[in-house]
């Protein structure tokens, strides 16, 4: 498979604003400076795509270890300092005549659809995790109800082992709106967690044997093409921490076709770009649509830089993503990973520097491919980055994955 940039799936004369402007949920804790990393999550596979970067993301060593990797940094990226500077850039770009592509709708006063990509209120209701049954087909979803959080009758309802997601549009900040309950001090917890929100989605808890994460361009025509797909890295509650991307593992025929479809039925409504959507396959081979983001995914640059690099045999067995942070300077956090870079086994996607971008203080990050022949191997160099001091959610290994199968017998 080939692996275009982004140029290549988007409209001539878009360019892409990928802030996220609002707050963000009170059910998650508040990350310092991660909206502002977000905006970097592409820049690995943006070609000349236009697209606006925080300045922290820029820093001239974080791209120099990404050159140094071999990754081909956009060419057309516009870096910006204060929020106040991103939303005076959209203005003046489609002042300019240039159409805007939102990741996440903005907040406030809105453009026109006719200057947006895809309209706002189109955008919302694809984002939606109320729709998904709508959008896929109630066979190819769990079971679901919405319940009110407000009211203490619904709320008793809800029985265990039970999913527990709060009905939103936005983005599900990692899984951290998600809530596998196994137990009665799962749900209590959950519950307690999302005492802001006031709906969610009880659904039934899917005894998954695979989890994708499936992604699809929807063209400029309307044609949708299929971009690449790994395999998630989950925590027992639900919380996202990386992909696995396995020269010998691929989805079902039947997963492919059913997020084909679900693209397909996007590009009706009205949607345009890249957008990834998660399918687990049950033990009966069955494919299930657990969340639709109509939108590029945090695993859209991994999944880009794994097929080119493969393409060119640069690429063994396996690849893992995995988001790391530090708290140091960035030059020292590279300084750390020295040993990996050298050798080729560290890929950096993303970079960030809050003090380069004027954000005062706080954790360095990176976002990186580690490569490997196999298992054995990833787990090894998981651990020889952990002792430098790099901080992330580790692959669990075989044994761990025995563990909590046992887990949920008992």
């Amino acid at each position: 498979m080939t692996a275009p940039t982004l140029d290549a799936l988007y409209p001539p004369a878009t360019f892409l604003a990928p802030r996220r402007e609002d707050a963000g949920p009170a059910w998650a804790p508040a990350e310092p400076h991660m909206t502002e990393f977000m905006t970097a999550n592409l820049i690995a596979c943006a070609g000349q795509l236009p697209m606006l970067v925080q300045k922290a993301a820029m820093s001239p060593a974080g791209l120099a270890a990404m050159e140094r990797s071999g990754v081909r940094i956009g060419s057309a990226i516009e870096v910006y300092g204060s929020p106040d500077d991103y939303r005076l850039a959209i203005e003046r770009r489609r002042r300019h005549g240039e159409t805007v592509a939102y990741v996440h709708c903005p907040e406030g006063r809105r453009p026109g659809d006719a200057q947006m990509l895809v309209g706002s209120e189109r955008l919302r209701f694809l984002n939606d995790k109320r729709n998904i049954a709508q959008l896929a087909g109630a066979e190819n979803a769990p079971a679901r109800r919405l319940v009110d959080l407000t009211d203490p009758a619904d709320r008793a309802t809800l029985k265990c082992p039970i999913v527990l997601k709060v009905a939103t549009d936005g983005p599900s900040a990692g899984g951290l709106d998600v809530a596998i309950c196994r137990g009665r001090r799962h749900l209590e917890r959950a519950l307690s967690r999302f005492s802001h929100a006031g709906t969610a989605i009880a659904e039934s808890l899917v005894d998954a044997v695979q989890n994708w994460c499936i992604q699809y361009a929807v063209l400029p025509d309307g044609a949708v093409r299929d971009v690449g797909a790994s395999e998630q890295v989950c925590l027992r509650n639900g919380v996202h921490a990386g992909n696995l991307l396995a020269a010998d593992r691929s989805p079902p025929p039947e997963a492919m076709f059913l997020g084909r479809a679900i693209a397909a039925e996007g590009s009706r409504l009205g949607f345009r770009g890249v957008c990834g959507f998660d399918i687990l396959i049950d033990r009966g081979g069955k494919p299930l649509a657990i969340d639709l983001n109509f939108r590029p995914v945090s695993s859209t640059a991994f999944v880009h830089e794994m097929l080119r690099r493969s393409a060119g045999s640069g690429v063994g067995g396996l690849a893992r993503l995995a988001f790391c942070r530090s708290d140091c300077r960035l030059e020292t956090m590279i300084e750390r990973c020295e040993p990996g870079l050298r050798d080729g086994w560290l890929v950096p996607l993303a970079t960030f520097d809050p003090e380069h971008g004027g954000l005062g203080t706080g954790p360095a990050r990176l976002r990186v491919a580690i490569l490997a022949d196999d298992r054995r191997m990833l787990h090894r160099r998981e651990a020889a980055l952990a002792a430098k001091g790099i901080e992330f959610f580790r692959t669990p290994s075989r044994w761990d994955e025995i563990l909590a199968g046992l887990r949920t017998m008992f």
